[in-house]
């Protein structure tokens, strides 16, 4: 079972009036899951930590804090989190006991993060690949991104993908950018399986099959958290 959030925005307390499911939802959601004998992997899309009180008054630590008490195992990086800085951004996430993945970020033509990750879970290998919105220039302080690049989605996966196929069973892509580019992108590359979309806070009820992958995104808000069961037989 993949457990996906996106564009949560902060919104880590449960909040009935709001519709936020909060981070103890997501929390026993995954432990029943496990409890049931699945195998779990728990993954954000980006835009985790701003977004309330909660999280922003110590800038973006507190949302690792709940995400590592949650388990997850991978996120991608989102526009807004560079909304406190650069530099005390990335002190935050020296706290995160879970990759965030960004293949399309650089600072001074070199990547700012780790492109992808393998995850093994039970005996499948899951190549998961962070993607981050161009938009990251200019949905945040211009002058907290100021050193940074970000390069086309399609040039990094067709470097990155060949590598990550031949290390993993099952590829994921979580992708902060605009969901019709995403669209673009499982059309392009037949070896992605799953698209775990952020940045345009749509919510999939649904999966939808584009290309040879499968697109699916949760919303905005903590207000749902995505679930797709996936059965392998002999690793396909």
């Amino acid at each position: 079972v993949v457990i996906h959030t996106n564009d949560m925005h902060g919104r880590y307390a449960a909040d009935s009036k709001e519709g936020s499911l909060g981070m103890s939802t997501v929390t026993a959601l995954k432990g029943y899951y496990q409890k049931q004998g699945a195998n779990v992997l728990l993954l954000d899309a980006g835009d985790f930590s701003q977004g309330t009180n909660l999280v922003n008054y110590y800038k973006g630590l507190d949302a690792i804090y709940f995400m590592n008490a949650a388990g997850y195992d991978a996120a991608s990086l989102g526009n807004h989190e560079f909304d406190y800085g650069f530099d005390q951004s990335m002190q935050a996430f020296e706290n995160a006991d879970f990759p965030i993945l960004s293949a399309n970020i650089y600072k001074d033509g070199k990547r700012v993060f780790e492109p992808y990750t393998i995850l093994e879970v039970g005996d499948i290998k899951f190549g998961v690949i962070g993607l981050s919105t161009e938009e990251t220039l200019t949905r945040t302080k211009p002058e907290y991104v100021k050193d940074l690049t970000v390069t086309d989605s399609s040039d990094e996966l067709k470097e990155l993908l060949p590598e990550v196929k031949e290390q993993s069973d099952f590829i994921v892509v979580l992708g902060h950018e605009h969901t019709e580019r995403l669209r673009e992108l499982a059309q392009e590359f037949s070896d992605i399986d799953l698209i775990i979309a952020g940045h345009d806070h749509e919510v999939f009820k649904k999966l939808e099959k584009v290309g040879n992958a499968y697109l699916t995104s949760s919303g905005i808000f903590s207000h749902y958290a995505g679930m797709v069961d996936l059965v392998f037989k002999d690793k396909e």
